[in-house]
């Protein structure tokens, strides 16, 4: 049988840096390591903890004492980025002006033609 728990640990810091020097440890220092070209940055190791461990640990009641790498809880209020990508920003599927007028030129054409046959209807508004 287990030892019952006797309460007079300390509580756990929230927010503090870990000094240790291990591969996995996000707050590691990367300046002066033997053999390694390219450490791992912060982001990576996340991610791979994150694919290691994905469940929060809890204590006999259920409440939660380490959230899972993902759960990560912010004080309200608190601004957050996104990372400035162009792939976030940017239009997707739009076409120029004189490509559109194409279309819909060609597009009026072989509807009049009896010998075309168009297969699909489109959603788009088509002026002909």
């Amino acid at each position: 049988m287990g030892k019952p728990p006797s309460g007079t640990n300390a509580p756990r810091k929230e927010g503090r840096i870990k000094k240790g020097r291990h591969s996995m440890n996000p707050d590691r220092p990367t300046e002066g390591l033997k053999g390694v070209s390219r450490p791992r940055t912060k982001g990576t190791i996340k991610r791979l903890q994150m694919y290691r461990c994905f469940k929060a640990k809890r204590n006999s009641i259920g409440k939660i004492i380490s959230p899972a790498p993902f759960q990560g809880w912010v004080p309200s209020g608190t601004r957050s980025r996104v990372e400035p990508n162009r792939k976030w920003f940017d239009n997707t599927r739009v076409i120029s002006q004189n490509a559109l007028q194409k279309f819909q030129e060609e597009f009026g054409k072989a509807i009049k033609n009896p010998y075309d046959v168009i297969m699909k209807p489109t959603i788009c508004q088509l002026h002909f």
